[in-house]
């Protein structure tokens, strides 16, 4: 009888034991799902913002999202989409940093201005027309111009950040459209409801 009553015991604690490991592994197996559903999410969600800002170039990053950061890996054909990818993917709701590991091509490398500009004088260049815009924002917005992160790369200026209404969206737009050396921009403004 004491035998029947310890091997019932050890019966009914490893029943336990198997039905709280099956409990556990459940939640885990969602907890997991939904993660990976919520990254694979994040994603297509950043992926889509860059293709759509920067063009098929584009379409050649990795997107990786965890808990607002993202990491962007691949090889693409143009400087300005290189550079900034990060920008486009700041701009997404819940994106908190990013690590941009985004090469240019080889054959992209030695193309177009790199082949008459070394890089110093590409970034000094960018870093004029920033100078630039960040001006005209300021003369033309007033303070909502403080609020506005520039970056420009090869005559592509993008504009990041919030501004208090539609007007001065509009006459942000139009007054970096209308810079010279501005060749297009990519509009990440926000404004407030």
């Amino acid at each position: 009888m004491r035998t029947f009553l310890i091997v019932t015991s050890l019966i009914v604690i490893l029943a336990a034991a198997l039905l709280y490991a099956a409990a556990r592994s459940d939640h885990e197996f969602v907890a997991t799902a939904t993660e990976n559903v919520r990254q694979a999410t994040d994603n297509l969600e950043i992926r889509t913002a860059l293709v759509r800002h920067l063009g098929p170039d584009a379409a050649h990053i990795r997107v990786r999202a965890q808990d607002g950061a993202v990491s962007l890996s691949g090889e693409v054909e143009q400087r300005s989409t290189q550079e900034l990818a990060e920008e486009v993917a700041m701009s997404v709701d819940g994106v908190k940093m990013v690590h941009n590991f985004i090469d240019l091509e080889a054959d992209s490398a030695a193309a177009g201005p790199a082949v008459l500009l070394t890089n110093v004088e590409l970034e000094a260049r960018d870093a004029l027309l920033e100078a630039g815009v960040k001006t005209t924002l300021a003369s033309e917005i007033g303070d909502a111009a403080f609020h506005i992160s520039v970056e420009a790369c090869d005559g592509v200026v993008s504009l990041r950040g919030d501004l208090p209404d539609q007007e001065r969206h509009q006459i942000a737009i139009r007054s970096v459209e209308g810079i010279p050396d501005v060749a297009r921009v990519i509009d990440l403004l926000e404004v407030a409801a």
